[in-house]
């Protein structure tokens, strides 16, 4: 099996995968615009639009098999084949999106998706922490974003590259580190970057309500 993330042209290889002969996972994370909240704390080129993401369905409702991610599992423990081009739809997170632009889409086109959330952030009880940091990093108007403690650094922010590259940076170090210590870090990048208001993050992600609503649709959901 192969697993592509869907954007800038993500169904040509699509369509280049399965004439090789390999089912397909399509990984997407968010369907919404700029204007939407999710863009606040997610790279939007893990966005797709609405508008793309319908056409997207459209055309693959018209010339691939759309199977449930569990079915393609269960085939290939069983040792049977896979359907010709056959494709499965995953989303990753838990974004309020998959809700509001996916679900309805979805339905639409009677295509189902597995959907993989960060358990924790469902009704918005915590914020998820790349989320966060991002909206810190490039939302932020200080020129230098400087910590002491637990970690010190000392990012400059003052363009796009920039900020890129202080997102990058401070990823990479916080993935590695215990729980309790990337929180002090996250703490002290806010304190930092001077973001007093999260207020914009408050409801990006799905609710455990319509979690169960989706399912009963049919729809199907992991722990991501």
């Amino acid at each position: 099996m192969a697993k592509i993330a869907i954007h800038y042209g993500g169904i040509a290889r699509l369509a280049r995968t399965c004439l090789s002969g390999k089912a397909v996972i399509l990984r997407y994370h968010s369907v919404s615009t700029e204007a939407d909240g999710t863009h606040l704390c997610l790279d939007p080129g893990l966005a797709v639009t609405p508008a793309d993401f319908d056409d997207q369905c459209t055309y693959l409702r018209k010339h691939y098999n759309v199977i449930s991610l569990d079915e393609m599992v269960d085939r290939v423990k069983q040792g049977e084949p896979q359907p010709p081009k056959a494709v499965a739809l995953t989303f990753d997170d838990g974004y309020l999106d998959n809700y509001t632009q996916a679900f309805p889409i979805l339905r639409k086109h009677d295509l189902n998706a597995t959907f993989y959330v960060t358990t924790n952030c469902i009704d918005n009880e915590e914020i998820f922490w790349v989320g966060l940091l991002r909206f810190v990093v490039f939302t932020s108007q200080v020129a230098v974003l400087e910590t002491k403690d637990p970690i010190a650094f000392r990012l400059p922010l003052g363009d796009a590259v920039q900020r890129k590259e202080a997102f990058t940076q401070l990823v990479i170090r916080m993935k590695n580190i215990p729980t309790p210590q990337r929180l002090a870090l996250l703490e002290a990048v806010r304190v930092a970057g001077e973001i007093d208001d999260l207020s914009p993050l408050s409801e990006i992600m799905m609710t455990w309500d319509q979690v169960r609503e989706m399912h009963q649709a049919g729809m199907i959901f992991g722990a991501h």
